[in-house]
């Protein structure tokens, strides 16, 4: 089975510097429409059996502009895949708030740090766990090892929650490079593991 992990197209909130984190404010800016559209023309050769989405607006947006450009009639919402959230940060911009994450962000790297959040947020260990919770269930629930699956979720999410589940990708690596909007990761599960990330594509 290969997943395709990809992050949402440029939204509002990218634009405005906001954490948005939930609900369903901040829709993709022009922009990122045409980045999603651009993404949906690269990815009609493949096939997928599956699509699964975060509950978040700039999600769902991108999935269903994705879908419509592939044919695929329907998707699935999994508030698994939804943004990791900051807890008192949500709806702020400051260059203070964002310093601060940062911070915490960097200090994620050493293991005594990964229960730390921000007040009212998750951890970087309760991310991990959500995320593995989704994998588990997709693997256990896929229709067999020549699927390729689809799923749109959030950069914080993914740079947090793919080492969780991805060999040889390390979240080190991914703090320090980011995960770009429209950026494409796919990753093979062989046995039930995943395998080594096989491919980066950002537009």
């Amino acid at each position: 089975m290969k997943i395709f992990f990809v992050r949402h197209g440029e939204s509002e909130a990218n634009t405005q510097n906001e954490f948005s984190n939930r609900g369903v404010r901040h829709p993709l800016t022009t922009r990122g429409v045409e980045q999603v559209t651009e993404l949906g023309k690269r990815l009609k050769v493949l096939s997928f059996t599956e699509v699964y989405t975060s509950p978040i607006l700039r999600a769902i947006q991108t999935t269903e502009i994705l879908c419509e450009g592939l044919g695929i009639p329907s998707f699935v919402v999994d508030y698994n895949l939804r943004e990791y959230d900051v807890g008192i940060f949500e709806g702020r911009s400051d260059k203070t708030s964002w310093a601060e994450l940062t911070l915490l962000e960097e200090s994620w790297t050493a293991e005594e740090n990964q229960n730390k959040s921000i007040e009212g947020g998750e951890s970087f260990a309760e991310i991990q766990e959500r995320f593995e919770r989704f994998y588990k269930n997709l693997v256990s629930t896929s229709t067999g090892t020549e699927a390729k699956v689809l799923v749109v979720s959030h950069g914080g999410l993914l740079k947090v929650g793919l080492p969780k589940v991805v060999k040889n990708l390390f979240y080190r690596d991914l703090l320090k490079n980011g995960i770009g909007n429209c950026e494409v990761l796919v990753a093979e599960a062989v046995k039930g593991d995943l395998g080594v990330s096989v491919k980066r594509r950002k537009l």
